[in-house]
């Protein structure tokens, strides 16, 4: 076997075992563990990813080559496994390259806004690191065909934020820039889906930053995780304050030039009950869904709804080439048409980590058709 050879037999055995530990945080986002299990977790795994790579290159002995029967049967095994993951994840993402325009999406189109970091009196190193876009935002028009929208309903608009972690980096200034964005975007139904702040100290954000948006047909959230372990009762109180519904576990109809417009929302895996949504669907219904975690589109599909929008997972955080997101799997970002719902998944206004690359914060307005 030449050098050349042995070396991408290595870096393939090297990124396959990437894919996997990539796999298995995107799986793990599913579970609804507490926050120091998952933590907990999320360290192992990441330890595990870093370490991988070196026990791989010291169990191949790239400069005195290993061959293959040599090889304990173990690690024969999971080499063949992380180049089967290799192989299973560009085949995924030049999949999803090719077919990257959603049939329910008649049009798209966005600008992207820089905020300047000067403002902003200090901020950690790694939001200083070279092409980082926490700054900016990308915000985002979509028109989507909804199958069942009642012909009522044809242009109604609904404003998507999600994934603001409010933290301190960025600041407060650069939410209420973001947020004068949304407001020039005069949408008829404003709707938030989860973690909002990530600790208490910044709750008081709240007024000036979504505190300004308002909607002829109201201003709709759930919380998410983060939410929910820094302090849920003082958050939804804000919330009340603000005269925003929260629609967790519930179900709000409204009637909307002769249609009916039901929305409801859910905080599951981490807390609360599913809304009370029956499988039949009424005449002239458009059914929305208000949820954190993308994965219960399942439970969405179910129940008929049309239009299921979540967050989570900040599409990934950082985009690799060919590798696509460094986590959340299938569900980390965009438009998904699998009837009889309609997903959108926003890649969200903030992040824990501040750090993002080939990911920018999103701001979406969605105009149903």
């Amino acid at each position: 076997m030449s050098d050349a050879v042995r070396l991408f037999t290595l870096i393939a055995f090297v990124l396959g075992h990437v894919a996997i530990v990539r796999a298995l945080i995107s799986r793990g986002y599913e579970f609804g563990l507490p926050q120091r299990v998952w933590q907990t977790l999320v360290t192992l795994l990441i330890v595990l990813g870093i370490a991988g790579p070196i026990l791989i290159v010291r169990v191949v002995r790239w400069k005195h080559h290993t061959p293959w029967t040599d090889l304990p049967l173990a690690w024969q095994l999971y080499l063949v496994a992380c180049v089967v993951a290799l192989v299973i994840g560009i085949v995924i993402t030049v999949r999803r390259s090719i077919d990257s325009i959603p049939r329910a999406q008649l049009s798209s189109s966005s600008k992207v806004l820089d905020y300047s970091t000067g403002t902003t009196p200090s901020i950690s190193r790694l939001a200083r690191l070279p092409g980082n876009e926490i700054f900016s935002v990308e915000i985002v028009q979509r028109e989507i065909r909804l199958p069942r929208l009642p012909a009522q309903l044809d242009g109604l608009s609904i404003l998507h934020i999600t994934d603001l972690h409010m933290n301190g980096t960025p600041g407060r200034g650069f939410f209420e820039w973001a947020i004068d964005q949304c407001v020039a975007l005069r949408p008829d139904l404003v709707a938030v889906t989860g973690d909002v702040i990530d600790h208490l100290a910044v709750v008081d954000w709240l007024p000036t930053t979504l505190g300004k948006l308002t909607a002829p047909l109201g201003c709709f959230f759930v919380l998410g995780n983060h939410d929910l372990h820094a302090g849920s009762d003082e958050i939804r109180s804000t919330f009340d304050t603000m005269a925003w519904l929260a629609v967790t576990g519930r179900v709000i109809t409204k009637e909307f030039r002769g249609a009916r417009l039901t929305i409801a929302g859910t905080e599951r895996p981490w807390f609360g009950d599913d809304p009370p949504i029956d499988r039949a669907t009424a005449p002239n219904e458009l059914r929305i869904l208000l949820s954190h975690a993308p994965h219960l589109i399942h439970w969405a599909r179910r129940r008929n709804v049309d239009l299921l929008l979540a967050g989570h997972l900040h599409g990934g955080q950082i985009q690799w080439p060919l590798l696509g997101p460094l986590a959340g799997g299938r569900f980390h970002s965009g438009l998904f048409d699998l009837p009889p719902t309609i997903m959108h998944v926003s890649r969200g206004l903030g992040q824990m980590a501040p750090i993002r690359f080939g990911c920018r914060p999103e701001i979406t307005k969605l105009v149903l058709r």
